[in-house]
């Protein structure tokens, strides 16, 4: 009897200090760095942080990764624009966009996966820059990515 309690006792304390091991991994040994992208992740797409602007332009342009297996058709996103406060925050979130109107592939080709396209959202009438020096945000989110119903044809690769 005594003999199964210690071995009990050792097995139990096995278990626990496995288990405080395996839930504090370092996240160093599991994964590498990442390398500096100028790319936001926001999961099935990310987005440049240098978007295009002009002076009196109707619409920004934003390049978008394509993270996703199938191809985008369409994203309905949020752009805000904003200024800096002293510590680097952003401060005066105002909406610039009409989130209701999809942006649009600038070049017209099909944003399939793990390309980068450039999107062009237009701007509200009263929104519209003229001062370009102003900063842009994007918010997209996932329910407002529409994929094509047909994929395009893949390119045939010869052996």
């Amino acid at each position: 009897m005594k003999n199964r309690t210690h071995i009990l006792t050792r097995l139990l304390r096995l278990v626990l200090v496995s288990l405080c091991l395996l839930s504090c991994p370092d996240p160093g040994q599991a994964q590498d760095t990442p390398a500096a992208d100028p790319f936001v992740d926001l999961g099935t797409i990310s987005f440049s942080k240098e978007y295009k602007i002009k002076p009196g332009d109707e619409f920004i342009i934003f390049p978008i990764r394509n993270n996703s297996s199938r191809t985008i058709s369409n994203i309905h996103a949020w752009i805000y624009k904003y200024s800096e406060d002293a510590n680097g925050q952003p401060s005066g979130l105002l909406l610039v966009n009409n989130p209701h109107r999809g942006g649009m592939v600038a070049d017209g080709k099909t944003h399939t996966p793990g390309t980068v396209a450039d999107w062009r959202f237009p701007l509200v009438r009263g929104n519209r820059t003229s001062d370009p020096t102003g900063k842009f945000t994007l918010r997209v989110s996932p329910k407002s990515i529409l994929f094509a119903l047909i994929e395009p044809a893949q390119k045939k690769t010869e052996p």
